[in-house]
């Protein structure tokens, strides 16, 4: 539960590489201006076609790209439903086989700083524009509208609905169940 921003992209296999390129470069500058703001900013490199960013409070934000065989294999997520309605919605119809995929999500809602949230719908866009099929969706509505304001409400509405959930479950043994507060230090 919390703002997120979620991601499903397919990029020809020799271009994943240099996309992932991109992407660490710009990161690469918003680490530096992470540094002089103090935000913690971490770049993993695992491979060439795998990237892996950590910004402060949010969750990490990977993009692991793999062939669909290689997807199928690893009984990863639920590939055939989610996947082949992406393509329908895009009027492809069926899965590229030759497309190398990478999906997920980044939670923002715990955010220090409005920027992290920034930042993460940026280097989904560096990717996303290099890709040949793209499904992106910004509970905060930044990506779409490149509204700083609109991914600051988003959040703070989403952090008061969690906090009525949270007092809704407050009779709970807080002992035994962990409930989560939306507290958010983004403020208007």
């Amino acid at each position: 539960m919390g703002v997120t921003i979620h991601y499903r992209l397919g990029q020809e296999k020799e271009f994943v590489k240099s996309t992932l390129d991109s992407a660490q470069k710009v990161a690469n500058g918003m680490k530096e201006e992470a540094k002089e703001r103090g935000i913690d900013f971490k770049i993993k490199r695992e491979n060439s076609k795998k990237l892996v960013i950590d910004i402060a409070g949010c969750e990490s934000l990977m993009f692991d790209f793999k062939s669909v065989k290689k997807v199928k294999e690893q009984g990863k997520g639920k590939w055939d439903y989610e996947n082949e309605t992406l393509f329908k919605e895009n009027g492809i119809g069926k899965v590229d086989e030759d497309l190398f995929y990478t999906s997920g999500f980044c939670k923002t809602q715990f955010a220090e700083d409005i920027i992290e949230h920034l930042w993460v719908a940026d280097l989904i866009r560096v990717v996303a524009s290099r890709c040949k099929l793209t499904d992106v969706s910004d509970e905060g509505d930044y990506y779409h509208t490149g509204k700083i304001e609109d991914a600051i409400k988003g959040i703070i509405e989403n952090g008061k609905m969690i906090d009525k959930l949270g007092d809704m479950l407050g009779g709970l043994d807080s002992k035994k169940y962990n409930i989560v507060k939306g507290n958010t230090k983004i403020k208007e």
